[in-house]
């Protein structure tokens, strides 16, 4: 995601199942709600947002107590991608307490019908004010 694409002060590389956490102040997406996740493949428009082929990559996550978002490079975004990989490298314990928790931020998350789109990015730098 080049710098400026959202939020974000610089060029930020993320995985596509990301999610990024947006607050829409004009419901420009039609969710009904200003709070809303949207993973970065939706963001793809082959300008801002773009797919870069690569060998192997490295991810790095922060695990918390809870589900929790972070800054990076100014867009707030999933402190871990919870999927069926990374749930399963955790403690039972952690994996109940986060699947419970990522329940409730699903409910937020942008269907990907709305954002199928060609301007979705587009749409979400109006509804942001950027």
């Amino acid at each position: 995601m080049k710098a400026g694409a959202l939020s974000n002060v610089n060029d930020l590389v993320l995985g596509p199942e990301h999610r990024l956490f947006i607050y829409q102040r004009s419901d420009e997406l039609g969710t009904g709600r200003s709070e809303t996740l949207v993973r970065v493949r939706h963001l793809v428009n082959g300008n801002d947002v773009i797919r870069i082929e690569a060998g192997y990559i490295e991810y790095y996550q922060i695990l918390f107590d809870e589900h929790q978002f972070i800054y990076a490079k100014g867009l707030p975004v999933e402190s871990q991608l919870l999927d069926q990989h990374s749930l399963l490298a955790l403690p039972k314990e952690a994996q109940t307490g986060l699947k419970d928790h990522d329940t409730i931020y699903s409910t937020l998350e942008v269907s990907e019908d709305i954002l199928q789109t060609p301007n979705a990015l587009e749409l979400l730098r109006k509804a942001t004010g950027r």
